[in-house]
């Protein structure tokens, strides 16, 4: 059987017609949904997983730079006593 498009197909127009050859949305559709999910389940837990560790990153840092920021400043206290 040969398909030429003259128009965009309908959903109504098309179920029917992959129906009639064997192919069903629940083979097709509905797995490739449930397996893009389980992907994009995991994909997003990735993201918030590294969002977490950057946030933490970013504390780290500032941390440091404030405790490097005070250690200039008592140096420059004990250069200028002696």
């Amino acid at each position: 059987m040969t398909l030429v498009a003259t128009q965009p197909w309908l959903p109504y127009e098309v179920e029917p017609l992959f129906a009639s050859q064997g192919i069903t949305q629940a083979q097709f559709i509905d797995t490739f949904q449930a397996e893009t999910d389980q992907i994009v389940a995991k994909m997003n837990a990735s993201a918030q997983a590294f969002e977490q560790l950057d946030k933490q990153l970013q504390e780290v840092i500032e941390k440091t730079v404030a405790t490097d920021t005070q250690f200039a400043k008592e140096f420059r206290q004990w250069k200028a006593e002696m």
